[in-house]
């Protein structure tokens, strides 16, 4: 049933969006972002473009490991967005027609420099009650 409460309507006509998405959630978000416009292109030492799936899985496991990072749409929207803008701008000459990331600077982005992203997104009232466990 509906109530009306002047300018409160229950139940709400608005669909639902929890604040903490879980990794699967995430993963859709990430392959969204990846894969609009241009798709982020990953080549292993062969030659070969690594599947984004793969690529997908280690953004959200790292994510995963993180308990100071707001898990909402927006957050991580914007994380995914800043994060395909970074890879692009790291593309180098794959063979002579093609153009991509080489899955070392992959590597290297995700174990050194991936940690400035989610510093610009740690939220510090998450940080202050993980400290206080």
């Amino acid at each position: 049933d509906e109530c009306d409460w002047g300018k409160i309507k229950w139940p709400s006509e608005e669909k639902y969006e929890p604040d903490h998405l879980l990794s699967s959630d995430i993963s859709s978000i990430f392959e969204d972002v990846f894969t609009k416009g241009a798709n982020l292109e990953v080549y292993d030492t062969n030659g070969k473009m690594v599947d984004i799936d793969d690529v997908i899985k280690e953004f959200v496991k790292l994510i995963d490991q993180r308990n100071n990072l707001p898990r909402t749409k927006k957050t991580m929207e914007a994380m995914a967005i800043r994060i395909k803008k970074e890879l692009e701008n790291r593309y180098v000459k794959i063979s002579f027609f093609t153009k991509g990331l080489r899955e070392d600077h992959l590597k290297k982005y995700l174990k050194n420099e991936l940690n400035n992203v989610f510093k610009s997104n740690v939220d510090p009232t998450l940080q202050l009650m993980n400290r206080l466990k």
